[in-house]
Protein backbone atom coordinates (compact mmCIF):
# COMPACT_ATOMS: atom_id res chain seq x y z
CA UNK A 1 0.00 0.00 0.00
CA UNK A 2 1.31 3.65 -1.06
CA UNK A 3 1.67 5.77 1.85
CA UNK A 4 -1.08 8.00 0.96
CA UNK A 5 -3.12 5.13 0.79
CA UNK A 6 -2.28 4.36 3.83
CA UNK A 7 -2.99 7.43 5.31
CA UNK A 8 -6.58 7.49 3.72
CA UNK A 9 -7.12 4.20 5.37
CA UNK A 10 -6.24 5.10 8.68
CA UNK A 11 -8.19 8.56 8.50
CA UNK A 12 -11.34 6.62 7.69
CA UNK A 13 -10.76 3.52 9.98
CA UNK A 14 -10.57 5.98 12.51
CA UNK A 15 -13.85 8.31 11.66
CA UNK A 16 -15.59 4.58 11.57
CA UNK A 17 -14.32 4.12 14.77
CA UNK A 18 -14.82 7.15 16.64
CA UNK A 19 -18.84 7.35 15.03
CA UNK A 20 -18.88 3.56 16.70
CA UNK A 21 -17.93 4.68 19.71
CA UNK A 22 -19.80 7.80 19.66
CA UNK A 23 -22.84 5.50 18.85
CA UNK A 24 -22.26 3.05 21.55
CA UNK A 25 -21.90 0.43 19.09
CA UNK A 26 -25.18 0.74 18.27
CA UNK A 27 -27.48 0.91 14.63
CA UNK A 28 -29.78 -0.21 12.44
CA UNK A 29 -29.29 -2.98 9.66
CA UNK A 30 -31.20 -3.50 6.31
CA UNK A 31 -33.07 -6.09 7.59
CA UNK A 32 -33.93 -4.81 11.26
CA UNK A 33 -37.37 -3.62 9.75
CA UNK A 34 -39.46 -6.45 12.11
CA UNK A 35 -37.78 -4.35 15.30
CA UNK A 36 -39.83 -0.99 14.54
CA UNK A 37 -43.07 -1.35 17.09
CA UNK A 38 -45.24 0.28 14.83
CA UNK A 39 -45.44 -2.93 13.23
CA UNK A 40 -44.36 -5.18 16.13
CA UNK A 41 -47.85 -4.23 17.64
CA UNK A 42 -49.94 -4.22 14.01
CA UNK A 43 -52.47 -6.68 13.16
CA UNK A 44 -50.36 -7.27 10.11
CA UNK A 45 -47.28 -8.38 12.04
CA UNK A 46 -48.36 -11.92 12.14
CA UNK A 47 -48.60 -12.55 8.37
CA UNK A 48 -45.64 -13.74 6.37
CA UNK A 49 -47.02 -11.83 3.29
CA UNK A 50 -46.76 -8.63 5.88
CA UNK A 51 -43.77 -9.25 7.11
CA UNK A 52 -41.82 -9.61 4.05
CA UNK A 53 -43.43 -6.45 2.16
CA UNK A 54 -41.91 -4.44 5.56
CA UNK A 55 -38.89 -5.73 5.44
CA UNK A 56 -38.38 -5.24 1.36
CA UNK A 57 -39.99 -1.70 2.11
CA UNK A 58 -37.22 -0.92 4.85
CA UNK A 59 -34.57 -2.55 2.91
CA UNK A 60 -35.19 -0.60 0.23
CA UNK A 61 -36.75 2.52 0.40
CA UNK A 62 -34.33 5.30 0.20
CA UNK A 63 -35.36 7.07 2.76
CA UNK A 64 -34.63 6.15 6.76
CA UNK A 65 -38.48 5.49 7.92
CA UNK A 66 -36.23 3.76 11.06
CA UNK A 67 -36.84 6.70 13.56
CA UNK A 68 -40.61 7.60 12.88
CA UNK A 69 -41.52 3.78 12.79
CA UNK A 70 -39.96 3.83 16.54
CA UNK A 71 -37.45 1.18 15.40
CA UNK A 72 -34.85 0.91 18.14
CA UNK A 73 -30.99 0.81 17.07
CA UNK A 74 -29.18 -2.51 18.58
CA UNK A 75 -26.14 -4.20 19.83
CA UNK A 76 -24.58 -7.01 16.65
CA UNK A 77 -22.71 -9.79 17.51
CA UNK A 78 -21.30 -9.73 13.83
CA UNK A 79 -20.45 -6.30 14.93
CA UNK A 80 -18.59 -7.01 17.74
CA UNK A 81 -16.89 -9.73 16.47
CA UNK A 82 -15.10 -7.55 13.29
CA UNK A 83 -14.45 -5.52 15.72
CA UNK A 84 -12.54 -7.46 17.66
CA UNK A 85 -10.72 -9.12 14.84
CA UNK A 86 -10.09 -5.33 13.72
CA UNK A 87 -8.80 -3.91 16.94
CA UNK A 88 -6.50 -7.46 17.23
CA UNK A 89 -4.76 -6.76 13.74
CA UNK A 90 -4.35 -3.12 14.51
CA UNK A 91 -2.32 -4.09 18.25
CA UNK A 92 -4.99 -2.29 20.18
CA UNK A 93 -5.08 -5.51 22.72
CA UNK A 94 -7.54 -2.93 25.17
CA UNK A 95 -10.48 -2.65 22.95
CA UNK A 96 -10.29 -6.26 21.53
CA UNK A 97 -10.87 -7.43 25.22
CA UNK A 98 -14.00 -5.10 25.83
CA UNK A 99 -15.25 -6.26 22.10
CA UNK A 100 -14.88 -10.02 22.68
CA UNK A 101 -16.49 -9.73 26.66
CA UNK A 102 -19.56 -7.83 24.40
CA UNK A 103 -19.08 -10.81 21.93
CA UNK A 104 -19.75 -12.93 24.65
CA UNK A 105 -22.55 -11.08 26.65
CA UNK A 106 -24.76 -11.42 23.04
CA UNK A 107 -24.72 -15.38 22.89
CA UNK A 108 -28.12 -16.70 22.11
CA UNK A 109 -30.06 -18.37 25.43
CA UNK A 110 -27.83 -20.91 26.72
CA UNK A 111 -30.60 -22.96 28.12
CA UNK A 112 -32.20 -23.14 24.50
CA UNK A 113 -29.35 -23.18 22.03
CA UNK A 114 -26.32 -24.09 24.26
CA UNK A 115 -22.81 -22.58 24.27
CA UNK A 116 -21.59 -20.92 21.30
CA UNK A 117 -23.74 -19.51 19.11
CA UNK A 118 -24.71 -16.03 18.17
CA UNK A 119 -27.66 -14.03 16.08
CA UNK A 120 -28.79 -11.08 15.23
CA UNK A 121 -30.86 -8.82 16.73
CA UNK A 122 -33.94 -8.76 15.16
CA UNK A 123 -36.27 -11.52 13.27
CA UNK A 124 -36.41 -11.53 9.81
CA UNK A 125 -38.69 -13.32 7.30
CA UNK A 126 -37.43 -14.69 4.21
CA UNK A 127 -40.07 -16.29 1.39
CA UNK A 128 -39.48 -19.75 3.14
CA UNK A 129 -39.46 -19.68 6.49
CA UNK A 130 -39.64 -16.74 9.40
CA UNK A 131 -36.61 -16.55 12.33
CA UNK A 132 -37.28 -15.67 15.37
CA UNK A 133 -35.07 -12.78 16.89
CA UNK A 134 -32.49 -14.97 19.39
CA UNK A 135 -32.31 -17.94 16.78
CA UNK A 136 -28.62 -18.32 15.81
CA UNK A 137 -27.25 -18.16 12.20
CA UNK A 138 -24.24 -20.30 10.72
CA UNK A 139 -22.75 -16.30 9.63
CA UNK A 140 -22.61 -14.18 13.34
CA UNK A 141 -21.71 -17.97 14.99
CA UNK A 142 -18.88 -18.43 12.78
CA UNK A 143 -17.49 -14.44 13.01
CA UNK A 144 -18.12 -14.91 16.40
CA UNK A 145 -15.87 -18.09 16.78
CA UNK A 146 -13.06 -16.66 14.54
CA UNK A 147 -12.77 -13.43 16.91
CA UNK A 148 -12.43 -15.82 19.68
Amino acid sequence: MKNGSKTLFKKIYQQLDDTLRRDQYKAWDPFDGLNAKIFKYSPLSPFTFFRLAWLQFFKRNPVNFRALTFTPKTENSKTFALLARSYQLTGNKKDQQVMLQKLIDLQCDEKVWGKGAWGYPFAWQARAFYVPLGTPNVICTSYAVLAL
